[in-house]
């Protein structure tokens, strides 16, 4: 019984071990299943209490992580939702044939999404709330907050391209583009 107990926790301690590096590299690894190595180990012996080792798994803390970002979602969206009418901003139909290009130099990355107006998104590196809307005369604007900071407007240019530069992740500046593009060009 022991050695199954010791199998099945090495075997979680692997899992948990390549979670923690994958987190480190940028990753998520395989959440949970270190857990349920070690606690079904655990659970084979007359020790069962130190099934609860099986807490260590990232797994767990990613799920603190979610639930925070919800918190803060839910936060964020009746100020942007403040915003949206204190700018009065038109009411747009999401464009099928747009989409919204964001690239960050810090990470190396570029992210392309569905231009939706008027919807509060969030950003994760450098965290950030934003939405875009667009303006009586058609021009878009980027409306954005970072931590606790007021909701900053800015507008596009000519191109439909917008760099943030006041944006910082771990002290350091990581300046954000925004692209505006047609389906067809992407």
């Amino acid at each position: 019984m022991y050695g199954a107990c010791a199998l099945l926790c090495a075997i979680g301690l692997f899992f948990i071990v390549m979670s923690y590096g994958a987190s480190r590299a940028g990753g998520s690894g395989v959440p949970f299943t270190g857990a349920v190595f070690i606690a079904a180990g655990f659970l084979l012996t007359p020790l069962k209490w130190l099934a609860l080792l099986a807490l260590i798994d990232p797994g767990f803390l990613m799920i603190t992580l979610m639930i925070k970002d919800n918190i803060d979602y839910k936060k964020a969206v009746p100020l942007f939702d403040k915003a949206f009418s204190d700018g009065g901003y038109q009411k747009r139909e999401p464009d099928k044939d747009l989409t919204l290009d964001i690239t960050v130099p810090l990470i190396n990355e570029t992210l392309s999404r569905a231009l939706v107006t008027d919807c509060v998104m969030i950003y994760y590196i450098p965290r950030m709330f934003f939405a875009v809307v667009a303006d009586d005369s058609g021009r878009y604007i980027l409306l954005y907050r970072q931590k606790d900071t007021e909701i900053k407007a800015l507008p596009f240019d000519e191109d439909n391209t917008l760099t943030v530069s006041d944006l910082v992740y771990k002290g350091k500046p990581a300046p954000v583009t925004f692209e505006i593009k047609n389906r067809s060009d992407s």
